[in-house]
């Protein structure tokens, strides 16, 4: 099952409303929850499991409050559940992103479930989304391939991951270099957000904070609204799935 899925939360721009919220986010996080164990499921019995956590905040020019708090928080949730390993990273420039996703893939060859949280800034161009390092000056649209990090990249490091390949990315911000990039190698206008992707890679997920093209809320402190909903609801003992998600 190859699928993408976007989630909006009530508060964030173009809040697209419950049902949307309820169908997506169930698919996704029921795939955590059950084939993880991160809600008291016994360890181990899913295989192996590893998690690759990013957070990126220190950008110079478009800083954000709560990426790397973002990533700390998902990164305590994964090994508290017991994931064989957990990779983590934040503040990267481009050169440290592709050393730790290089790292992830070799970690993930043969493992039955992969998880990869991102937390930052991430842009779309001409359909494609990147991830972008906190060192990236993107002054035109040209240069977002050789300074950003495909998100199709993020996806090829999930190709050996034999039952479960889950994305999520808190990435949605507004493109913190609309205003200042240049169009040299593409046509039409920028959106704020991110595109929806369609991953081909079967058994693989791909969750989103808001909507294609929408922007997401950092949050005011601590976590942003989408990774605060993850780990308060995900933690929750004794509380069925469709339950807990409905509170997210």
């Amino acid at each position: 099952m190859a699928s993408s899925y976007s989630t909006d939360l009530p508060g964030g721009s173009g809040n697209a409303g419950g049902a949307m919220v309820g169908r997506a986010l169930w698919i996704v996080l029921w795939a955590i929850v059950a084939l993880a164990g991160l809600a008291g499921g016994p360890a181990g019995a899913a295989g192996k499991r590893v998690a690759l956590v990013i957070g990126n905040a220190a950008y110079p020019n478009a800083p954000l409050v709560n990426a790397v708090n973002d990533a700390d928080a998902m990164e305590a949730l994964f090994k508290k559940a017991g994931f064989d390993a957990v990779i983590a990273g934040k503040d990267l420039d481009r050169a440290s992103m592709s050393r730790i996703l290089d790292a992830f893939q070799d970690e993930a060859r043969g493992a039955d479930i992969a998880v990869v949280f991102y937390s930052g800034h991430g842009i779309e161009v001409s359909g494609m989304n990147y991830l972008v390092p906190v060192d990236a000056r993107l002054t035109t649209d040209r240069e977002v391939k050789y300074q950003a990090i495909p998100l199709d990249d993020v996806l090829a490091s999930l190709d050996s991951v034999a039952k479960l390949r889950l994305v999520l990315l808190d990435a949605c911000r507004d493109n913190p270099f609309l205003t200042g990039m240049k169009r040299v190698a593409t046509k039409g206008a920028f959106t704020r957000g991110l595109a929806r992707a369609e991953p081909v890679v079967s058994n693989t997920l791909i969750g989103y904070a808001t909507g294609p093209g929408r922007v997401a809320f950092d949050g005011e402190g601590g976590l942003s609204p989408f990774t605060a909903a993850l780990v308060e609801r995900l933690t929750e003992p004794n509380v069925e799935v469709e339950f807990a998600l409905r509170r997210v």
